[in-house]
């Protein structure tokens, strides 16, 4: 669950940050700040998002048959050789 704890940090200063740039919007632009922090805003709901999807992904079980595998179909060039 450390993830979950590290997103709810990120989001909260995401925020925090946006909270301020809109409170300093007075020496800038507002459309510009307003965007900005609409951009933060944004950022948060990912990181929130996202601490859900590994919270779901490590709460599912296997796949039948045994877990993932991967298939690479062009290795890099160096491994190639």
């Amino acid at each position: 669950m450390q993830h979950e704890k590290f997103a709810k940090r990120v989001a909260e200063r995401l925020e925090a940050e946006a909270d301020r740039l809109e409170e300093n919007s007075q020496w800038m632009k507002r459309d510009v700040t307003a965007a900005r922090a609409n951009e933060l805003r944004v950022a948060a709901h990912m990181v929130r998002d996202m601490a859900r999807a590994v919270r779901r992904a490590e709460n599912e079980p296997p796949p039948a048959g045994g877990g993932p595998t991967m298939v690479v179909a062009n290795p890099p060039l160096q491994a190639q050789a």
